[in-house]
């Protein structure tokens, strides 16, 4: 009875707040339709492909954004750019690494750069205003091709391919615009994309994954589907053995955009049985000593396993951290390719 009424009472509070914000959700709507969709400025000679998503984080961005900086690089002098969210540097743009050094902490730049930095092998540029970036890796790097992260809203800079990501395990929320729900644009805003991308397909069920794939079908943009991974278990600098870890109780630590999705595949490849306990923290969540001391209270008698981005902003704490390292699996990205490739020689020898 009294869990019936607590329900009950989480419900209506839940509708309350929800019909509060409605207001807001107008006013932010208006701001969008009202915000220019065309880019204003181009890079002369240089293929710019903007990676990002319609919903607040936890799309798989930056896996995605190195991923195809992988692919990319193996033709073209390819960089990444940036805008450094949470990141207190002052530059109009500032190198974070020049495909080999890391000159940069997460600190300044924002943890999102400085793991690309450790894994993408390509230089990595941070600006506030992506046009500076931008120049900045062709001045520096000669840069052929330019990955935009998180750039599907970005008005500055002209895109030549423009790839959506979508969440398959939390694709558009509750179809209402911020702040009442996840949507950074309506659902139409997805007619922009060139391509779109189902991220964490191996993370649902087939009927799900069947209903997000029906309402992305209507935007006429060639359909992907990508899978998340775990690839290894990192002590420090050392390589750890998924046995060693066979017997231990755990702590699942994270402050990412969809921390379902992390313990997901914990679960599937990683878990042997053993005692699990998770601790989450907001998306891009600037950790204090306070909270170190807390993570290692609930760590007590546990092993604690993380992100590679969270490990990146509890470095300062030296936590004693095993860090699950996750990769993307495109199964066409073949296919993919072929369209990118296209675009970028087109850019390459025309040069606007």
């Amino acid at each position: 009875m009294i869990r019936m009424l607590l329900s009950g009472s989480i419900y209506c509070l839940r509708l309350l707040v929800s019909l509060v914000l409605i207001p807001f959700e107008i006013i932010y709507g208006c701001i969008v339709v009202l915000r220019p969709k065309k880019a204003r400025e181009r890079v002369n000679t240089a293929a710019v492909i903007s990676i990002g998503n319609i919903t607040t984080g936890g799309t798989g961005k930056t896996p995605h954004t190195i991923m195809l900086a992988h692919q990319l690089k193996k033709q073209y002098r390819t960089a990444i750019i940036s805008r450094g969210y949470r990141g207190n540097y002052t530059e109009d743009a500032r190198i974070v690494s020049d495909g080999k050094n890391i000159t940069a902490t997460a600190e300044e730049v924002g943890d999102e750069p400085v793991m690309m930095a450790r894994t993408a092998g390509v230089p990595i540029i941070v600006g506030r205003k992506r046009i500076h970036a931008a120049q900045c890796a062709q001045k520096t790097f000669q840069s052929q091709v330019l990955l935009l992260d998180d750039g599907f809203q970005h008005t500055r800079l002209y895109r030549d391919v423009n790839i959506a990501l979508v969440d398959a395990m939390n694709p558009f929320g509750n179809g209402c615009l911020l702040p009442r729900g996840i949507l950074r644009e309506p659902l139409r805003a997805l007619s922009r994309a060139d391509a779109i991308i189902i991220t964490k397909s191996n993370l649902v069920s087939d009927e799900e994954l069947c209903m997000v794939s029906d309402t992305c079908r209507q935007f006429n943009a060639p359909l992907y589907y990508s899978e998340l991974h775990s690839t290894h278990i990192t002590y420090g600098k050392k390589r750890i053995a998924r046995s060693a870890i066979k017997n231990s109780a755990v702590l699942l630590l994270s402050s990412i955009g969809n921390p379902l999705s992390f313990r997901r595949i914990f679960m599937k490849e990683c878990y042997t049985g053993m005692t699990l306990t998770e601790m989450t923290f907001p998306d891009h969540y600037h950790f204090s000593l306070r909270d170190s001391e807390a993570i290692t209270a609930a760590a007590a008698g546990k092993i604690i396993i993380t992100t590679a981005k969270d490990a990146e902003r509890l470095a300062p704490f030296a936590l004693p951290l095993y860090v699950l390292h996750i990769t993307v699996v495109l199964p066409s990205i073949h296919d993919l390719m072929r369209r990118l490739h296209r675009a970028c020689k087109i850019k390459i020898i025309n040069g606007s």
